[in-house]
This record gives C-alpha cells, structure tokens and sequence, in this order.
C-alpha cells in the first residue's frame, strides 16, 4: 500500500539524520591563530604574535603612500573646486551689478529735458504717487521742474510730497524745508504755495 511506502521512506530519513549528527567530528570548528593562542595562554604558555617581515612592511609603506597620495589628491581637488565656485559665483554677482549700472545709464540716457515733456513727467509722477512708488515719483517731478524751471506747479506737487513722507524718514523733512525756503522767495504770493508752506510750519519739523 502507498501508505506503507511512504512510512518506510520516513522512518529511513529519521535514521540518516541521526547517523549525520552522531558523526559531530565532521563539523568540527577550525580555531583560528588567535584563539589558539588564547588557549596556549591558559595553559601559561606565553603568548607568541606573529611579526610581519620586510617584505610585508615594505608592501604596508607602499599602499598606506598611495592612499595618503589619494587623500590630499582629494582634498586640493575639493578646494580647488570650492574655490572655482567662489569665483564664478562672484563673478555672476558682479555681472548683474554692471548689468544694473547699465540700466540706470541707459534709462538716464533716455530723458529728455524739454518743455514738450512737462505733462509727461507729471502724469509719470503722479501715477508713482498712487502705487506708493515715492522715491520714483520724486524722480519725475525733479525731471518736470527741469523741463520747466518757472513753473511753481511741479515744485508745488513735490513740496506736498515732501510733507507727506516727511513723518517716514528725516531725508525728507530736509528736502521739504529747501523747497519751502525756495518757493517762498519766489513765489511768496502765490495762495496755493503759502497754504502748502504754512502745512509744513504747522509740522513743526526743523529740516
């Protein structure tokens, strides 16, 4: 019967496993120099090392060079690079300063002072003012009183700017009190310079 085959093939399987490990000498463990050494030692013998030869040094002094070769290989290589990108990243920092100064003596090329422009200047001013660009606005204005020396309106307009940012930064409160002084000697009658002169005494801002 099948079922008595496989039983046989069982039992005969159990027996060889018990055959192999009753014969333990077969796997016995390899001790190595050290721990024979170990063993020596407990029994009082003295301890013997081993000692490389020459041949052995000489092989030692050889590779521990190489590798000493190849650290500072290394290392001159890491500075080297790190200092590569110093020096480009320095150089792309000064490109795009020239790149700026070129921009500002480009667009300080493009102005042109003529009385033609006036309105220009002031309508460019104005709309810095309304998008809180000031410094910008200052910028036409100064052009406009520039395309017209005479006219008191650009000088006007920028006097009350003055005022306006004068609670911002002292700068400003200097350059308000030079154009009050000026506007008041030369046009001392007119209304609408004295109301804008009387708004700047009544800071009471020294300039």
């Amino acid at each position: 019967m099948p079922y008595h085959g496989i039983m046989t093939e069982m039992m005969r399987s159990l027996k060889s496993n018990k055959a192999l490990l009753n014969r333990r000498h077969l796997f016995k463990k390899e001790s190595s120099y050290f721990e024979s050494e170990i063993e020596k030692a407990t029994t009082g013998e003295p301890l013997k090392f081993k000692s490389a030869s020459a041949k052995e040094l000489a092989k030692f002094r050889i590779e521990h060079e190489a590798r000493m070769r190849d650290y500072r290989y290394k290392k001159v290589l890491g500075l080297l690079l790190s200092a590569l990108v110093v020096v480009i990243v320095s150089l792309v920092f000064i490109q795009v300063g020239n790149n700026k100064v070129k921009e500002e003596a480009s667009k300080g090329a493009s102005i042109v002072i003529s009385e033609e422009m006036y309105p220009t200047y002031i309508q460019q001013a104005e709309l810095a003012k309304v998008e809180l660009r000031f410094d910008e606005a200052i910028i036409q204005y100064e052009y406009a009183i520039r395309c017209s020396p005479q006219s008191w309106d650009a000088q006007l307009r920028l006097l009350n700017l003055y005022i306006d940012l004068c609670s911002s930064q002292s700068r400003y409160c200097q350059a308000a009190a030079a154009l009050a002084e000026t506007l008041k000697q030369k046009h001392g009658t007119n209304p609408n310079i004295n109301e804008a002169i009387n708004r700047w005494k009544e800071l009471g801002v020294e300039g």
